[in-house]
């Protein structure tokens, strides 16, 4: 029985671990995502003023790709700073309240100016 019990819970537990993998990548793709987006928006800005129809454009593309709301997405002139939730998997598993279950990501932006010819 003993052995029944500790089988069980190992299993459960590298379960746990394989389903947090899962998670990773899934945040990772999310986030390579997100940089593609801001990469783009640096391209098109280079030559443009930074407008409010360029930053809304921006946040809302971020906003339905993260999932939160585009209040939450601060741009600024160095960088974009966005909330990503769902970091842990299973949270209540490892005793992580879902409201801390989230991280603010701050990207920098590149943005050049256009090369003079």
């Amino acid at each position: 029985m003993k052995n029944l019990i500790t089988t069980v819970a190992s299993v459960i537990l590298l379960m746990a671990f394989v389903v947090q993998f899962v998670q990773n990548q899934i945040l990772y793709f999310k986030l390579i995502e997100v940089e593609g987006i801001i990469h783009s928006y640096e391209v098109v800005t280079v030559d443009e003023d930074l407008n409010e129809e360029n930053i809304t454009l921006l946040k809302e593309k971020i906003a339905t790709l993260l999932n939160c709301p585009v209040e939450k997405i601060v741009v600024e002139d160095e960088c974009i700073c966005f909330p990503i939730k769902n970091i842990v998997a299973l949270p209540e598993f490892w005793g992580i309240d879902s409201e801390e279950n989230y991280r603010e990501v701050s990207v920098p932006l590149n943005r050049k100016t256009p090369k003079e010819d």
